[in-house]
This record gives C-alpha cells, structure tokens and sequence, in this order.
C-alpha cells in the first residue's frame, strides 16, 4: 500500500469491518471482461456467505474462473472544505481476494444460512424448510488475502 498512514494492519479493526456491514461488491473476470455484483453476505471464519438464484451469469462466470475480488466500504461522509480540491472522504474500506463456490450439502447449505441470518438478525434463530434450502443457491468466498483503508476515520 502507498499510503502507510491509511493502512488498517489491525486484525481487530477488519474483522470488526466485516461483522458490522451487509453489502459487498463482488468482482468477476469474464474471460476479461469485468463484471460486478452487490450481494448482502454473512462472515464466518475468514469466509464471506451469499445466497442468490440458482442460476444467472455469476453462476456462470464462477462455473468457468472462480477467482474473485471483493469490495466492503463503510463510514462513508464527504468532508467540505472552502477550496475545491480540499474536499475529502472519511471511509474505511477492505478490498480481499479469494475462490468462491457453491455449497450444495443440504446440511452445509443450512448451516451458511445460519451465518448469513445471524449476521443480518443475530436475535432470532431461524428454521429452513428442505424445499427453501433446495431452492436457494448459497456461495462461500474463502478470502485468501485482504487489506484494509482509512481515511479521518474518528470512531
């Protein structure tokens, strides 16, 4: 990173990135061409969950070239400044690298789901009917590496 000053290095602070946020932009390389989702996503264990259709042009990339690239912003808010050029961004945000792929063991496929629900409702346990799990399509992103940004971040 070219910027020292603004590297998150702590552990803590990125782990604490990914359990307080929802959304995450997904990269895809489709035969170079890039392509870019928004999934809400649970994380568990160095792992980000996803459910989505069962089929659709993600499937499809994954299916030919399952390297990704992902994207989680937040404490988004604009600095104003008297000058144009001193305007600024306060943000933290993680860019990683990993594999994703399908999970398709019924008990696995619960199971992500338990880590994508406790991590969008953390206060109810939640039940899934075999029909509703055979429906769903559920992806896990094992992150191989990640790297962490801020800016005027005072929290």
């Amino acid at each position: 990173m070219r910027r020292k000053d603004k590297e998150i290095a702590s552990h803590d602070e990125i782990s604490e990135i990914l359990l307080s946020n929802n959304m995450c932009r997904l990269a895809y390389s489709d035969r170079n061409v890039p392509y870019i989702t928004v999934m809400s996503y649970g994380y568990s264990d160095n792992c980000l969950f996803f459910h989505c259709a069962k089929e659709g042009r993600k499937l499809d990339i994954i299916a030919e070239n399952n390297n990704v690239c992902f994207e989680i912003t937040d404490s988004i808010k604009q600095i104003s400044a008297e000058k144009a050029c001193d305007f600024s961004v306060s943000f933290r945000t993680l860019i990683g690298y990993g594999k994703i792929e399908q999970i398709t063991g019924v008990m696995e496929k619960k199971q992500a789901l338990d880590i994508l629900m406790r991590h969008h409702s953390p206060e109810k346990n939640w039940e899934y009917s075999d029909k509703m799990v055979d429906a769903v399509n559920i992806l896990v992103l094992k992150i191989d590496s990640i790297t962490g940004k801020k800016n005027r971040i005072s929290l």
